[in-house]
């Protein structure tokens, strides 16, 4: 018998491990297929996301050619798309951007970018990322002081605080506190008895209540010369586009300017002529006792204008009062280029936001901006407040009973507005004789005693309560040859005329002109003096030449009123010179020392007890019109992916 012979076995065999063999490698090539697929999803997708990172470098690059330009340089609306292209030529793909700019006054503040990548491999593979680009600000900061500085125990400061100079920070810091210096020489006036050198940033309080890990000194200075705001560009933008308003010339006290959210985007404003101010002595580290005019007597002549969206900014020739609702975005300055004395800003009351996350506000004063007097026991106040030339505080203030500190003070030197009697003169015009310009008025050789000239009206701003303590006048004059000398006699008035004071007289002596001083800071001209007698219509000074022989000319007159008075306030003023809670959201820039509070021996007796500052994140990232910047150079922010 034959043994079995198993025919097609070794095939069927090969059958069955060729069908597995296909079947994993089909498997496998299936699975390389699909990776391979994810690979270059995967690709793509990293692809879009850098074309459209590509698209923000390109309009950081853009903007620091075109600083305020919105439009990528087509002047029309987006989207824009531009190409990208590898080293040979080849398209990458493209980046679309879509650009949401804030612009005030045809310059561009911020920016907000969406840019969308897309491979030109697999144009359905589309990344999209949205950042934000903004020039760094002042905004970034709740303090930039160019001066020593003491942030006192009460104090509790949240965001960056700078200065160029000293820092002593006894108060509660949660951010960083960066000092120019690496010591300073720290006084009485900084609570440092004796006087010492002092590292950059330094406390006596220990343990400190604040993050010391975050003090450094000394650290790059904030050139002030660099955040400093071209205020002849802001004037003349507020006239053809904002709102001007021109130097107050009936008053000369300023205006008062109250904010009013009306519910439209920007709101308005409303503006009054201060016509009285109730004169006060208040008292800073830099000047010490000092009458001013801080307090609102009466106003007049309401006026109420919306904010213009397109350019909000709003220009002052005067001092301003400030408070109300802001809305939206909004520049107030108080400046004028064509006056030496440089106007300030007075906080009068809560300077809030109809919306704290969108609104903002920049007060720009060109020398001070205070806060007031007459305030509420707890103040808001919200924005970036500047003291372009002067300082941010609150002037010290003593109630009625107050017995220290005598205030010795004049009235500066002034010029006559009206001539209300003139005999045997020539020329004798307020034109010729309010100013050293060789335009002279003139007393011939035939003049005498019997011919005099009376000037009135000289708009003095003596205190109610003060002491007259000397009068000087002073006369620039010459000779009209050298011939002979001219005795020339000066008496004054205050009773529109009726009476004189016994005269004062000078030689005037030689062609040439010579100021010659009639009384002096002492000198009170005989009588006992009523602040009332300077009143305009009342106060003269009577010039005459008290022989004939030669001409007298008389190119340039002026006087001063010197004065005293004690400085205690009103006593109706008395509640509010010890205010409770000072509340600054925003940023403080202040060319001098920062101070809202005095104390004496240890006590309050001045000012806010509780100071609380807090930098602005919002404005920070979309600052109001015509903030300071820190830097010319657009920096980016916010980047986020949307999907």
């Amino acid at each position: 018998m034959k043994p079995f012979q198993p025919r097609g076995y070794f095939v069927l065999l090969t059958l069955v491990f060729a069908t597995v063999f296909f079947t994993l490698l089909s498997a496998l090539s299936g699975y390389i297929f699909v990776q391979k697929k994810l690979q270059l999803t995967r690709e793509h997708q990293e692809k879009a996301l850098h074309l459209a990172e590509a698209g923000l470098e390109y309009y950081k690059w853009f903007l620091a050619h075109y600083p305020n330009d919105a439009t990528d340089g087509t002047g029309a609306p987006g989207p824009y798309v531009h190409e990208v292209s590898d080293p040979e030529g080849a398209v990458l793909g493209t980046f679309s951007l879509d650009i949401d700019a804030t612009i005030f006054c045809g310059e561009v503040s911020d920016l907000t970018i969406k840019s969308t990548g897309t491979p030109a491999a697999d144009p359905s593979r589309q990344r999209t990322v949205q950042a934000s680009y903004v020039r760094p600000s002042v905004a970034r900061y709740s303090h930039i002081v160019d001066d020593n500085v003491w942030a006192g125990s009460d104090r509790s400061i949240n965001g960056p605080y700078h200065s160029n100079k000293g820092i002593r920070m006894d108060g509660t810091n949660n951010a960083e506190v960066t000092s120019g210096v690496a010591t300073w020489d720290c006084t009485g006036t900084f609570g440092c008895s004796p006087a010492s050198t002092t590292p950059g940033v330094f406390s006596t309080i220990t343990p400190h209540p604040g993050r010391t890990d975050l003090w450094e000194f000394p650290a790059p200075p904030i050139d002030f010369g660099d955040i400093t705001v071209n205020l002849d560009t802001v004037h003349d933008l507020a006239q053809s586009d904002g709102i001007f308003i021109p130097k107050d010339t009936v008053g000369n006290h300023g205006y008062h300017l109250t904010f009013i959210n009306d519910g439209t985007p920007y709101g308005s404003v409303m503006y009054r002529r201060v016509t009285d101010t109730t004169q006060v002595w208040g008292y800073s580290t830099q000047f010490g006792w000092e009458v001013e005019d801080s307090v609102i007597a009466t106003t007049a002549g309401a006026t109420t204008v919306p904010i213009p969206a397109l350019c909000p900014i709003i220009y002052v020739e005067d001092s301003v009062w400030v408070d109300g609702v802001v809305a939206g975005k909004v520049l107030v300055a108080a400046a004028d280029s064509a006056e030496a004395e440089n106007p300030s800003v007075i906080i009068n009351d809560n300077l809030t936001y109809a919306s704290p996350e969108e609104d903002g506000i920049t007060v720009i004063g060109e020398n001070n901006v205070l806060v007031g007097l007459r305030v509420p026991d707890t103040m808001n106040i919200f924005g970036v407040f500047v003291a372009q030339k002067g300082r941010f505080g609150r002037n010290h203030y003593c109630q009625n009973n107050c017995s220290g500190g005598g205030g010795a003070s004049n009235t500066g030197y002034k010029t006559t507005g009206s001539i209300p009697t003139v005999a045997g003169w020539s020329n004798m015009t307020t034109a010729r004789i309010n100013t050293s310009d060789n335009s002279k008025a003139s007393c011939s050789a035939t003049c005498d005693d019997a011919d005099d000239a009376q000037l009135a009206d000289f708009s003095f701003a003596v205190p109610a309560a003060a002491t007259i303590t000397g009068i000087e006048v002073l006369v620039e004059a010459a000779e009209g040859s050298s011939s002979g000398n001219i005795p020339t006699h000066v008496s004054l008035s205050w009773n529109s005329g009726t009476s004189f004071t016994a005269t004062k007289s000078h030689t005037v002596d030689g062609t040439s002109d010579v100021t010659y001083t009639y009384g002096s800071s002492s000198d009170t001209w005989g009588r006992t003096w009523d602040p009332d007698e300077f009143a305009n219509g009342m106060f003269r000074v009577r010039i005459d030449k008290a022989t004939d022989g030669d001409t007298l000319h008389i190119d340039y007159v002026r006087v001063r009123v010197h004065y005293s008075t004690g400085v205690g306030l009103p006593s109706s003023l008395d509640p509010y010179v010890t205010r409770s809670t000072l509340n600054t959201t925003g940023t403080v820039v202040s060319k001098y020392r920062v101070g809202t509070k005095w104390s004496s021996g240890g006590t309050f007796v001045s000012g806010f007890s509780q100071r609380n500052d807090s930098f602005d994140q919002n404005l920070s990232v979309s600052p109001p019109p015509f903030t300071p910047w820190t830097s010319n150079d657009f920096r980016l922010g916010n980047w986020r992916e949307v999907r």
